[in-house]
């Protein structure tokens, strides 16, 4: 019975009209207004079928050109970001990768462990989605047995990474010639905010690192090299998170065009 209900001169006669607005919205490139107009139609002419099915092409438009937009944004942020990122590693980092790593890690140039073998210092990487790894390594005559880090400006305000409990794959000792080593990595939100910290810090010279360990706590000083090595590495991942960002926007727009163009090529022949 409900089927047979027919559409209103008078209803068909306002629903044109919203179509007629929605359609000027459009070619103004005035997309929400345009939609809200079309949801009208939708939601208030049920019986105007013709109505509702110029409205939801008109729709499918829409949100076409919508995700064109995206998609020549998101391009153009990554013609823009990728020479950046490019310079920025080839001049300061080292990009390593081994047969069992799925991502590779950029490291620092000189602050490789390396070349910093037999003392405690706080050192970072990050990999190739722009997932941070801020890394505290201690050397000593015996374990201290550090869980976390604490990073203290001058001014005394400070940030604790969270906890990384021993043997969990981000907190490994060892000992080589009497000489203990602890290497503790905080990956991304695990640092709490730390190297975002020491980065708007980088020009702190009384900023310290203090290892919390089971025994006791070590002081680590950081020198104007790892600051700024610190707070290089802090931007790579930035930079790195952004363009990851615009490369699945890009990704995602690219895909609901060619869905949204099928579905106007479908409703277009349908009439």
């Amino acid at each position: 019975m409900l089927g047979c209900i027919a559409c209103s001169d008078n209803s068909k006669e306002q629903a044109q009209t919203l179509l007629m607005e929605a359609q000027v919205a459009y070619d103004k490139c005035n997309y929400n207004d345009a939609k809200v107009l079309l949801d009208s139609i939708e939601n208030n002419y049920k019986q105007c079928i013709d109505a509702r099915k110029a409205a939801q092409l008109l729709m499918y438009r829409i949100n076409l050109a919508v995700e064109e937009k995206t998609l020549a944004e998101t391009e153009k942020l990554i013609e823009e970001i990728v020479p950046k990122i490019n310079e920025t590693t080839q001049k300061y980092f080292n990009f390593e990768k081994s047969e069992y790593d799925e991502l590779g890690r950029f490291i620092f140039k000189g602050t490789e462990v390396e070349n910093n073998v037999q003392r405690s210092y706080i050192h970072a990487a990050v990999d190739e989605y722009g997932v941070t790894q801020l890394i505290s390594t201690f050397s000593g005559g015996a374990d201290i047995n550090h869980t976390a880090l604490r990073i203290i400006a001058s001014d005394g305000s400070s940030v604790t990474t969270s906890s990384i409990p021993y043997n969990d794959g981000s907190n490994y000792k060892y000992t080589i010639d009497g000489t203990h080593y602890e290497s503790v990595t905080y990956k991304g939100e695990k640092d709490n905010g730390a190297l975002a910290f020491i980065a708007t810090h980088a020009d702190d010279k009384g900023l310290k690192a203090i290892l919390i360990g089971e025994k006791k706590e070590v002081n680590v000083a950081i020198s104007k090299k790892e600051r700024e090595a610190l707070a290089a590495s802090y931007e790579l991942g930035c930079i790195l998170a952004e363009q990851l960002l615009y490369t699945q926007q890009n990704k995602v727009a690219a895909g609901k065009i060619k869905y949204l163009n099928e579905k106007i090529q479908s409703k277009t022949s349908d009439n």
